[in-house]
């Protein structure tokens, strides 16, 4: 094959810095429109992509592709070389996979090559009017791309960049749709004078019309017309007439007809409508040339644009393929080894996935999972009978050499995975699960293992699988197998991967192990890595041995004699070829001769060896079992107990519902008693100024009814909380610890802790809070992630905290204008677009003393942009309002200028 170019040019660059797209994109766009001059991109050879069925995968990719330039990119998907390159291509997938989940992720279905179109409109050329469509197709694409992905920055935010790089075309689009319509022809009312113009080509074809009719109805015609109808000729109606009669009707002759037998005349009183009718066609289409050629110049001055964004477009597509085509098989980003580590976690091959997942009769894949490389070696599962270890170590005597006799070159410690096992055991699809994944990773494909699963980046992978006997060079298989391996051997370094499928088993058993035993040690001395499957007992043996070498043998259920396709490291497995051909109905005379053939040779000692390890392991699957029932009893008693403390927790918050019920009844009476007694304070007291002693009486009760509904509101709150966190005990509480806040909705850590008052000081982000033990919580991973992005999210520079008295109680916030308030809720933020200045500024009023009272640190008041007024009337009222300590301009993520964030003062 040929090899991957050893290509690491960005090696040095931070591993969390995902790099630009735009070498990804060049480099996806150079496999099928490659550039003059330019180096071939990476590709596999013919032979490796076969062996690994590489190009049925990459057509799974192409069929979920929008576009037909994004299926030809799949169908020739380029291997990436830099790393940072493959890193963020699997993070772009990623981010494709969740919004695919969503159904949130723009289409691109409709998008075509541009680049004719645009280049002979860029040379002063008149586009038809599909081209002009296509065009429009793209333009609205991009602004759906950009409005969608942009939405999504938080969640996508590679595919956002991606966005971001997307010219505003969309109103190219509008134009073209409202003058163009699906078939691609002129609207009437593309331009004012177009409608009136094909209003006067109707008008003089209708008068042609009634003129040629009246000559088909004339009596005296009838004898000398071919026939009742009329054609055209040359643009012109004319009248079919006998060859003979040509001379009893003037006027222009247009040709004759196939036969000869008719004439075709153009009536002379026909002469000047047809004139009629052809320059007011003229007209039209020098009115349509028009518009087109205006249509197409607006093109041309968009054309970079339209371009760059295709190009994005088809990138976008090829995304949301691969993300489709790893929902579909379940898989997850890897972690990318620095070394040679391959540790694929319940790994499957991925076109069994694929069709497990469009499978209706229950097809199952098991999964597996593989490790080697360096890691040491494998022991096998668990510890081996009595006896059984010295008799195995005793049937690895018979090799001549062992590993001490070879030169070992450092780092190579499990470089070789030898898998044995039956026929039919699923070696075979290992070895291609193992070579395909290897091929995804370079592709930015994910895989369909588990995402801890971790893969180097290999920059050669080569394969030997399948017959290779060549009657055409006169070829054996042995013979091309190792023509094959000696042609692939002075390729092979430490960034290799070689798949070995049966190696040498087209030969003398003896001659082809250590053949086989020479050429692993060889391509493990050059640092490779290297899976081989084998049936050679011998091998079998080294590799137990040998400390570069791993073993793994594929599953076999000894009670039904059937492969379980199940990867097991640590110890090889036995061929059982007598027991499948038993399975399979084979003449059991045959089966015994060859058992009793069998009995006391090296292979029937192995064989015996493997099946009491065999028999071992499924009594430790029998335990592990048993273990695994009691684990589950347990499990089923803690969910019930669970259960129970829910549904207390459930009677619990129906009663404080019903409690909140009735608080809600009597501040609807506070307000009801409110509204009556200033009403009759208005009508009767008209004439004297009214007391306020009872209006402040009321006003009181409203305000202490008000504050207990809020007491309410906040246990409920905490009771709903508790349901899913387990609250913090007092005692647990200390300096440092990671909490979340039940009030604020988010994750922090202890500043202080008042024991004496039940109070603890908590930093949320930039700003501290006071709290109750009581509001504190255990927090999850979830929340420590999302506190984690929002600290990244947050402004650079932060005012350094005001000193703090000792003596004095912390404060409930700390107000610092320069930091971040907290998320936006119902109770601290305002939207006052859309309403008029005094209408506004009342409602902030109200927002104001209302947050105020209920002690928020500050509130975000939503102004828009607009003229400017509404911001201009918002911030001349802050500084004289006696609610507001400080203000300032909303930042990026809170909504720029067309919010104000407006500090509140403290107690």
């Amino acid at each position: 094959m040929s090899p991957l170019d050893d290509t690491h040019g960005q090696g040095d660059l931070d591993q969390n810095e995902p790099g630009s797209y735009l070498p990804i994109l060049a480099t996806m766009l150079e496999a099928v429109w490659p550039s003059p001059g330019a180096s071939p991109t990476e590709r596999l050879s013919t032979k490796s992509s076969d062996d690994l069925e590489w190009p049925t995968l990459l057509e799974e990719l192409a069929q979920r592709c929008e576009t037909e330039e994004g299926k030809r990119i799949a169908s020739h998907l380029p291997l990436l070389r830099p790393r940072q390159q493959v890193e963020r291509r699997l993070r772009e997938v990623e981010e494709g996979v969740g919004l695919v989940v969503q159904g949130d992720h723009p289409s691109t279905w409709g998008v075509e090559v541009l680049a004719p179109a645009l280049e002979y409109a860029g040379l002063g050329g008149v586009l038809e009017g599909k081209q002009l469509l296509a065009i429009s197709r793209a333009a609205r694409a991009s602004d759906d791309a950009a409005r969608v992905l942009n939405a999504r920055r938080l969640e996508a935010p590679l595919l956002a960049e991606v966005a971001r790089d997307l010219k505003p075309v969309g109103w190219l689009s509008d134009r073209v749709d409202r003058m163009l319509d699906p078939e691609g022809n002129l609207a009437d009312d593309a331009s004012p004078d177009l409608a009136e113009m094909r209003a006067q080509v109707r008008r003089a074809h209708e008068r042609l019309r009634q003129k040629i009719d009246s000559y088909l109805k004339k009596p005296e015609y009838q004898e000398i017309l071919q026939d009742r109808f009329f054609t055209i000729r040359e643009g012109r109606f004319v009248l079919p007439v006998r060859v003979s009669e040509r001379k009893s009707l003037p006027g222009i002759v247009h040709g004759y007809s196939g036969s000869g037998q008719s004439v075709f005349i153009e009536p002379t009183e026909l002469v000047d409508l047809n004139n009629q009718l052809r320059l007011a066609e003229i007209e039209v289409e020098a009115e349509e040339r028009r518009i087109l050629h205006q249509l197409s110049q607006e093109v041309a001055e968009i054309a970079d644009a339209l371009g760059s964004n295709v190009d994005r477009l088809f990138y976008l597509d090829l995304t949301w393929a691969a993300a489709h085509l790893a929902w579909a098989m379940k898989a997850a980003r890897p972690t990318l080894s620095e070394g040679h580590e391959v540790d694929l976690r319940q790994a499957r091959h991925p076109l069994l996935a694929l069709r497990q997942s469009r499978s209706e009769d229950g097809f199952e894949v098991v999964p597996s999972d593989i490790r080697f490389g360096q890691h040491g070696r494998s022991e096998p599962a668990g510890t081996p009978m009595v006896g059984a270890a010295d008799r195995l170590s005793a049937a690895a005597t018979g090799l001549q050499h062992g590993p001490a006799t070879w030169s070992r070159s450092p780092g190579g410690e499990g470089r070789v995975l030898v898998i044995s096992g039956p026929n039919t055991g699923g070696k075979t699809v290992t070895l291609k699960t193992i070579g395909l994944c290897a091929l995804m990773v370079r592709a930015g494909l994910l895989l369909p293992a588990e995402e801890q699963s971790e893969i180097p980046l290999f920059d050669r992978v080569f394969t030997d699988v399948g017959d290779e006997q060549s009657l055409a060079e006169n070829l054996s298989s042995f013979s091309a197998h190792l023509t094959h391996i000696q042609r692939v051997l002075p390729q092979v370094d430490d960034r290799s991967l070689l798949l070995l499928d049966e190696l040498f088993s087209g030969t003398d058993p003896a001659q082809g192990a250590a053949m086989a035993i020479a050429i692993l040690e060889d391509l493990a001395c050059r640092g490779a890595l290297v899976v081989a499957t084998t049936h050679f007992d011998t091998l079998k043996r080294y590799a137990l041995r040998a400390d570069r070498f791993l073993c793994a043998s594929m599953g076999f259920d000894l009670k039904t004699l059937s492969p379980t396709f199940e990867l097991r490291p640590g110890i090889p497995g036995a061929s059982y070829a007598i027991g499948i051909a038993r399975r399979l109905g084979f003449p059991g005379t045959i089966l015994d001769r060859a058992q009793e053939l069998m009995e006391g040779s090296d292979q029937d000692n192995l064989e015996e060896i493997l099946a009491d390890l065999e028999s071992y392991r499924l009594g430790l699957e029998e335990q592990k079992e048993a273990a695994l029932t009691a684990q589950r009893q347990a499990d089923q008693e803690r969910i019930a107990h669970q259960r129970e403390r829910e549904a207390l927790k459930k009677a619990a918050l129906e009663a404080v519902d019903q409690n909140l019920t009735r608080v809600f009844e009597e501040i609807r009476q506070a307000e009801a008693l409110v509204r009556r007694r200033r009403k009759e304070l208005s009508i009767v007291l008209v004439d004297r100024p009214p007391h306020p002693g009872r209006l402040e009486e009321i006003g009181r009760e409203l305000a202490r009814i008000k504050e207990e509904l809020e007491e309410r509101k906040q246990e409920r709150k905490l009771a709903e909380i508790a349901q899913t966190r387990r609250p913090l005990r007092p005692e647990e509480v200390q300096a440092d610890l990671p909490v979340w806040v039940g009030p604020f909705g988010r994750s922090g850590k202890v500043s202080q802790v008042d024991q004496a008052r039940g109070l603890v000081l908590v930093q949320l982000g930039s700003m501290k809070v006071t709290v109750r033990v009581a509001e504190l919580f255990e927090p999850d991973e979830a929340d420590r992630a999302a506190d984690r992005a929002a600290e990244r999210a947050r402004p650079a520079t932060v005012a350094p905290e005001a000193p703090r008295r000792t003596d004095e109680p912390p404060a409930l916030v700390q107000r610092d204008p320069a930091g971040w308030l907290g998320p936006q809720t119902a109770g601290n933020t305002v939207d006052l677009r859309g309403l008029r200045v005094e209408e506004a500024l009342q409602r902030l009023d109200r927002l104001l003393d209302a947050a105020y009272k209920r002690r928020e640190p500050g509130v975000y008041i939503i102004h828009g942009h607009g003229t400017g007024a509404l911001r201009s009337a918002v911030r001349s009222l802050l500084p004289d309002s006696p609610y507001v300590q400080s203000f300032r301009a909303g930042e990026r993520i809170e909504g720029g200028d067309g919010v104000t964030v407006a500090w509140l003062k403290g107690d």
